[in-house]
């Protein structure tokens, strides 16, 4: 155990229950354990309730600033959807951008080379030491290697075009923030889910009462009907000041 570790059970409550245990007194030695263990829920439920305290005021200030609100509403009805959708789109301009740089590649390589074939010719054309036939050879080569390459740089422009609009599907960034949003209001309300069910259990008098106060909410009822089920953001403040966060 390191120095910043703290025992569950004091070494009084321990000798107790040691002794309770020794003299066979079972209820003494479950009131001792009882008591531990109320006080890790307490420490637990303090800390679960100050983790969705703060979770819930970072969730408030996303939602209220208004980029981050444009952006979740935009119109792709189902979060799986959406992924997929965006995942779909990224395959898609990653295939299509391969496509063109592997077209290109090979351009690329040809000019290589017919430059490498022709610079030989061309130093010896500078330092006047070249012959009259391999002059009309490097006069032929330099006016294909003119002609291609015109061709050659319309291919490549429209390649690079194709790159240029596959990119694209980065305009979907808003789609994958809305899940983000999504997902984070869900882990917003799994904790506040917790933070109740131990509300509830350190409130309780009885332990039929806790077994009925940890029953799942289920659907949405009329609030005539049920009162504890947390519809918006002021019903979340209200919880979590009602439980002193």
């Amino acid at each position: 155990m390191t120095n910043n570790e703290t025992a569950h059970i004091s070494l009084e409550q321990a000798r107790e229950l040691v002794s309770a245990l020794e003299q066979n007194d079972i209820a003494q030695a479950n009131q001792i354990v009882e008591a531990a263990s109320q006080r890790i829920e307490h420490e637990l439920f303090e800390g679960v309730g100050k983790l969705t305290r703060q979770f819930h005021n970072s969730f408030t200030e996303m939602s209220m600033d208004e980029k981050f609100s444009s952006m979740v509403n935009l119109s792709i009805p189902d979060a799986k959807e959406r992924l997929e959708y965006v995942v779909t789109m990224t395959a898609e301009a990653a295939d299509k951008t391969m496509d063109a740089v592997d077209e290109c590649i090979p351009l690329a390589q040809k000019h290589q080379e017919t430059v490498r074939d022709i610079i030989p010719s061309w130093e010896r054309l500078k330092d006047c030491k070249i012959k009259v036939g391999e002059f009309k050879q490097l006069r032929d080569k330099l006016d294909a290697y003119f002609a291609e390459s015109v061709t050659d740089a319309e291919e490549l422009n429209v390649k690079l075009n194709d790159i240029i609009l596959a990119q694209g599907y980065q305009d979907l960034t808003g789609q994958v923030l809305q899940k983000i949003s999504e997902m984070v209001k869900n882990v917003e309300e799994d904790l506040i889910n917790l933070l109740r069910l131990f509300g509830q259990h350190e409130k309780k008098e009885s332990v039929e009462k806790v077994d009925n106060c940890i029953e799942a909410d289920g659907p949405m009822v009329p609030a005539n009907k049920q009162h504890d089920v947390v519809s918006g953001q002021d019903d979340v403040d209200d919880l979590l000041s009602s439980l002193g966060f």
